[in-house]
């Protein structure tokens, strides 16, 4: 069960674990992963063009691994398959031309922080974690908001969410490494969590708008919906 490390961090998570299962936490227990289907849209700039996407997604409860397979653009050779992923703290990504030709893939320490921290900022669509997670750690940070982060993982790999009125994730900030060109540049990284649905004795949101602030200013980053299909148990 995630540790709160402070009174305040341990009053919001008992109101986002009842929030969360309205099913009882019995049954909550249970649910291994959360699998969805997603779509939506993306970019890399604020001058970029928006690129249209469907994915799968994967995210486990007791580990620190997700896996986001996505295609990305619609014509039979411009569109791109990339496979976002995080395995027990592991993070890595690759990307194939055409959905075949492998083009590019990154790890190391910057995408471990990275894909912990984006595992992180999802814990709303996968909160048995908040049972199972062995290594989920909680602090308060000012107001409704909770600094979770994994205490096996990187010191720095942390993101805090706000919690809504009515108890659950309704929003995340963070500063997060993301790739710019071909260097990892760390920036601020925020987006906000809704459309909840009631599913398999789970309380979720389906959807997710993040945006990245560079020197520049603020932009929206991606948009998505997401519609859960399987409980693994």
């Amino acid at each position: 069960m995630a540790n709160a490390l402070d009174p305040v961090a341990e009053s919001l998570l008992a109101g986002w674990r009842a929030f969360a299962f309205p099913g009882g936490e019995d049954a909550a227990r249970a649910i291994r992963a959360v699998a969805w289907t997603e779509q939506g849209e993306l970019r890399s700039s604020a001058r970029a063009k928006w690129l249209t996407f469907t994915a799968s997604h994967r995210l486990e409860a007791a580990r620190t691994s997700f896996r986001w397979e996505a295609m990305i653009g619609t014509g039979a050779l411009t569109r791109t398959a990339v496979t976002d992923a995080c395995d027990d703290r592991h993070g890595w990504s690759v990307a194939r031309a055409a959905g075949l030709i492998p083009v590019a893939r990154v790890e190391g320490p910057e995408m471990d922080r990275a894909q912990i921290q984006r595992w992180l900022a999802d814990l709303g669509r996968c909160p048995s974690a908040l049972l199972l997670h062995p290594t989920l750690e909680a602090s308060s940070a000012g107001g409704r908001w909770l600094r979770m982060r994994d205490a096996a993982g990187p010191a720095q790999a942390s993101v805090e969410l706000e919690m809504g009125p009515e108890g659950g994730a309704v929003a995340m900030r963070a500063v997060r490494p993301g790739l710019q060109g071909r260097r990892f540049v760390e920036s601020p990284w925020s987006g906000r969590m809704g459309g909840t649905v009631e599913w398999e004795g789970l309380r979720i949101p389906s959807t997710l708008e993040a945006s990245w602030t560079y020197p520049d200013g603020e932009f929206v980053a991606f948009r998505g919906t997401g519609v859960p299909v399987r409980a693994e148990r």
